[in-house]
């Protein structure tokens, strides 16, 4: 707007770099005190941690402590299985396939003991237990595994006795990666009634429903993006797994950059969800071309040019003019606009999010009685990172207790104007009041 003074232009870039700092942190773990789960995670670390440098061209310098981490895993294992802690009695599929993931990836580039052929019988008969049992979430974990051992025929077949509309929630999900990762035919449209999409951009998946366990966490709406997260990431795999085509990069990219987002903003999602998410969208972004071309942009606002290769960045420009930005480069480019400016007359705008402030039980206000402004808040998408400015009339000053809300990370509250700093809201009416 040429009547709002200068534009701020910022740009951000290069994911690889961040994602090498954040396997770099799980790397680093103490492998004498991991757990045989965590050891799995810091061994996948480690190798792509290794590729990563690779990319970049620089040299790995770690494998002692991957051939450690191996030889552990190795002795660790108990009949074809892995529990929590060394070699334990009580051994669980989850972890089990944890470990093969990371045992496998590693064979890329390390010897390792072909474990999983010396138990391939004693597994199919679990398999058919489960099955004589109707024990779905036994063999959905067999077909599973049989996936991660490459195992395909065998994974299509343990999963062809399950009723397909039986099934609810993430066990679609889970039915539908084993299919599509065996080359069966799934398609992107399959998820199509659960696809969500937020302001920036990025695109979830959520049932908006909850295992019986967590029914209670239904109060405490915060935690919802736990559960998207592990739909969301079902979903990527499965669509990962199919052919290539736009439609396909298009939702991958727009679920990677959602995947991201939650796992920067919410820190206290846990170690092994905030891995899973770092493991599951490196592969996609390491099979990018070998020969890496960090990206750069170009900038013409006028008369003036700016061609751009380190970032951070950031440059005022003038809003007389159009603003053209050309990118180029294999990575992610992450470019914001903005302008500061004094409103003289407000009007109520209304689009993505749309403010209504009103008092409670009317408008009219009593010299000395206590009354409630509201602050209602509705939002077409899910939004990240919003601050509220909600000014205080004239005449008017706080009451000794201000009502806490579990949305609002961080509350200001000055002579004029109170403002909540809020990190994360999904689509829909919110309320914020101030007494």
């Amino acid at each position: 707007n040429k009547e709002h003074g200068s534009v701020t232009l910022y740009a951000q870039t290069d994911i690889l770099s961040m994602l090498l700092d954040k396997v770099t942190e799980i790397a680093e773990s103490d492998i004498d005190k991991c757990s045989n789960i965590r050891l799995a995670q810091v061994l996948k670390a480690l190798v792509l941690k290794r590729e990563l440098l690779a990319k970049n061209g620089e040299k790995f310098n770690e494998d002692k402590k991957v051939n450690k981490i191996i030889k552990k895993l190795e002795k660790n294992c108990n009949a074809g299985k892995w529990g929590w802690w060394n070699i334990s009695a009580f051994t669980t599929m989850n972890i089990t396939n944890s470990v093969y993931e990371a045992l496998i990836y590693a064979r890329k580039y390390y010897t390792v003991s072909s474990l999983e052929n010396k138990y391939q019988s004693s597994y199919l008969a679990d398999l058919q237990k489960a099955r004589v049992n109707r024990d779905y979430f036994a063999i959905f974990e067999y077909a599973e595994l049989f996936n991660t051992l490459g195992w395909k025929p065998e994974a299509l077949a343990a999963i062809s006795d399950i009723p397909k509309d039986t099934l609810k929630s993430n066990n679609l999900l889970r039915y539908q990666i084993i299919r599509s990762r065996c080359g069966e035919d799934v398609s992107v449209t399959d998820f199509d009634t659960i696809r969500n999409k937020d302001l920036l951009g990025g695109e979830y998946y959520s049932f908006n429903i909850y295992p019986v366990w967590a029914r209670y966490w239904k109060a405490f709406p915060q935690y919802n993006f736990y559960f998207d997260i592990e739909s969301t990431l079902l979903v990527y795999r499965a669509i990962e797994a199919m052919p290539q085509s736009e439609e396909r990069d298009q939702h991958i990219t727009a679920m990677r950059r959602w995947l991201l987002q939650s796992r920067e903003t919410h820190q206290f999602i846990g170690e092994c969800l905030s891995a899973d998410i770092l493991f599951t969208i490196a592969p996609n972004l390491l099979d990018k071309p070998v020969a890496h071309k960090p990206a750069s942009i170009f900038v013409r606002s006028g008369n003036n040019e700016y061609r751009v290769s380190k970032f951070p960045y950031s440059v005022n420009l003038d809003s007389n003019y159009p603003i053209t930005i050309i990118k180029s480069g294999d990575s992610e480019t992450y470019i914001s606009l903005s302008q500061r400016y004094w409103q003289k007359q407000v009007e109520k705008k209304s689009g993505d999010i749309t403010i209504n402030t009103y008092f409670k039980g009317g408008d009219e206000l009593t010299l000395g009685k206590e009354a409630t402004l509201v602050v209602e808040l509705d939002l077409t998408a899910d939004a990240e990172y919003l601050l509220v400015h909600a000014p205080i009339p004239a005449g008017c000053s706080y009451a000794d207790y201000q009502p806490y809300n579990h949305k609002v990370t961080h509350r200001e509250d000055f002579a004029h104007v109170v403002n909540f700093y809020i990190e994360h809201l999904k689509a829909g009416k919110h309320a914020f009041e101030i007494k």
